[in-house]
Parts: structure tokens; sequence; C-alpha cells
């Protein structure tokens, strides 16, 4: 899977997060895809490095349903 589709995937998983905070999460988690496909530590060649980041990182789903529970957008409502 290439970055673009793992991080719309991502952002498919991100129901609840306002549009603001999806924006934030969805660069954040961008940054470190683009990091790490430059991470010679990552493996020798892109496809090494795109397969281990996508293990460290998880699914987008799974991903999304860690950013949810540590999140939980909407929590605290004055």
């Amino acid at each position: 899977m290439n970055a673009n589709d793992y991080l719309a995937r991502l952002q498919s998983q991100l129901n609840g997060f306002s549009p603001k905070e999806q924006s934030e999460l969805i660069e954040e988690i961008a940054a470190h895809i683009e990091a790490g496909e430059k991470d010679p530590d990552l493996g020798h060649d892109d496809v090494d490095r795109a397969g281990r980041l996508e293990n460290e990182l998880g699914s987008p789903d799974e991903l999304g349903r860690r950013m949810r529970q540590v999140h939980r957008p909407k929590r605290w409502l004055d």
C-alpha cells in the first residue's frame, strides 16, 4: 500500500474527530511516513522501508482505532 492509500484509509477511520483534528493527525502521520521512507535504518530499499514502516505503524484501521482510544474526541464537553 502506498502512502496516499494508507492516509486515505486512515482518514476514513477518524470519524468523530473535528476536521481540524483530522487534518493535524493526517499531517503528523504523513510526516512520520515521509521520514520513514527516507530512513536507511528501516531497510536497504523502498520496499523494505515501506514494509517495516507499515509494520511499525500498524494498519490504517488499527492506527485509527488506537487514535480513537487515546484521543476520544469530544470526551470532555463544556
